[in-house]
């Protein structure tokens, strides 16, 4: 599958078809064996990932998940991509339910993760984020990005599931449960995107109500930088980058804070993410 480039056109990946059809048949064999690759492949994987030292990785995470207020507000919803809309949401008992699907290697996946990160840091704690970079023999080599592998997300009203089917080397990282690999089919398809596109990452779906099939900005805007370049401009959102990702994060916080009624009141009544929300498709 050819992913959509562009600065204004989010752009997406293939993903092998097995990823997602296996935990509908072999769930409990996928889970064994994935296991195992990732004992066996831990060293090999720490190893050959791009690396960032425990300060930066530090630094980073920290400028990512304490944006200030100010910042998400002076910026608003210039530049952001709106969702797709699901006509009509899955209606469940529990919380709404945030639901990324990526890869380490996708540079797509790399430049949605930044917007992405800040935006659920909103909603809760969002811990054991890690700093790695796409694949070096792919488009856009070695994007920098972080990585949802070994993240946490801990918070009042939403259930957050990320989940990075393959390492930066495409080797087996972490399993799609079978409602998970059912959602992908389902709206990871057409009417929602070109049956050309279906099955690619990113793949953003908040609340099965509003859809992200692809990455809300190009990774050509991270071209040559390091991590503690994308995320240093945040704090201020004096550059055009930080303006993106942030524009962006609101239009996430505000897809989120329309299926969860509308909390915490701080940020869903922010007027960022009352700005974003005017973006957001009409059901």
């Amino acid at each position: 599958m050819a992913p959509r480039e562009g600065a204004e056109t989010p752009g997406r990946q293939g993903l092998d078809p097995l990823v997602w059809l296996i935990p509908l048949v072999f769930a409990s064999l996928a889970a064994i064996i994935v296991s195992a690759v990732l004992r066996r492949d831990a060293a090999a994987r720490s190893a050959q990932a791009a690396t960032a030292s425990a300060a930066t990785t530090a630094q980073v995470v920290a400028a990512v998940t304490t944006v200030p207020a100010g910042a998400w507000n002076a910026v608003a919803a210039a530049s952001a991509i709106p969702p797709i809309l699901i006509p009509v949401a899955q209606r469940s008992a529990n919380a709404p339910t945030v639901l990324y699907i990526g890869a380490e290697w996708c540079p797509f996946c790399a430049a949605e993760r930044w917007p992405l990160a800040a935006a659920l840091a909103r909603f809760g704690t969002l811990s054991g984020l890690t700093l790695t970079t796409s694949s070096s023999t792919d488009q856009y080599p070695n994007t920098p990005t972080l990585s949802f592998a070994e993240s946490l997300f801990s918070g009042p009203g939403i259930d957050v599931q990320t989940v990075e089917v393959q390492d930066r080397e495409r080797r087996p990282l972490q399993s799609l449960t079978a409602a998970q690999s059912t959602l992908l089919q389902r709206y990871d398809a057409p009417p929602y995107v070109p049956a050309k596109d279906r099955g690619g990452i990113p793949f953003l779906l908040i609340g099965g109500r509003y859809l992200w099939p692809g990455s809300q900005f190009s990774p050509q805007a991270l071209r040559g930088l390091d991590w503690t370049e994308v995320s240093s401009g945040l704090a201020s959102a004096q550059t055009q980058l930080s303006r993106v990702i942030l524009a962006n994060g609101n239009e996430i916080a505000a897809a989120i804070c329309a299926v969860d009624g509308g909390s915490p009141a701080a940020v869903c009544g922010s007027s960022g993410v009352r700005a974003a929300a005017a973006l957001l498709p009409a059901s």
